[in-house]
């Protein structure tokens, strides 16, 4: 038989141990920026792509930044629905921008073939991800959906591919 206080001793370990998992389980996990970079015999068709997933599986969105020899384009992802047109012009949606939970802004982007990417304007690309690279969040809603951008690795990758 064992003595009392090693049983003892056992059951707060294991109930550390459970709490711990349970505690690491539910945090979520660090989104990064991940790069997808096209290289060709041709540099002309060089390009690369960085992409931030929503991190969350109920939440279809995603960011995405392009930059190729014709400039730097930025969209929004659909991954699970299709995009509901303005009703005065249905090529267009609406997207609120929050930036650091202080001012709003409106956005009407080009709702792209299949209606599930959305493509911003140049001048809109570049304030977008000068805010990111300032360390700014930014937030998107569309629809019912919304995605904060994080800047983890983002400046220091799009600097590096520049």
């Amino acid at each position: 038989m064992m003595p009392f206080t090693s049983l003892v001793f056992r059951q707060s370990i294991l109930m550390t141990l459970s709490l711990a998992g349970f505690i690491f389980s539910c945090s979520t996990p660090q989104r990064e920026w991940e790069i997808c970079q096209i290289s060709t015999p041709t540099p002309d068709f060089n390009g690369t792509s960085y992409f931030l997933c929503s991190g969350n599986e109920l939440n279809p969105l995603e960011l995405e930044v392009t930059r190729t020899l014709s400039g730097v384009r930025f969209y929004i992802n659909l991954l699970a629905y299709g995009a509901v047109g303005l009703p005065e012009d249905p090529s267009r949606t609406r997207v609120s921008i929050d930036v650091d939970e202080e001012a709003t802004w409106e956005v009407y982007p080009s709702i792209l073939e299949g209606g599930q990417r959305l493509l911003f304007p140049f001048e809109v690309s570049d304030i977008i991800i000068g805010w990111i690279n300032e360390g700014r969040t930014v937030t998107f809603k569309v629809g019912r959906f919304s995605i904060s951008s994080t800047t983890q690795h983002f400046p220091t990758l799009f600097d590096l591919y520049e």
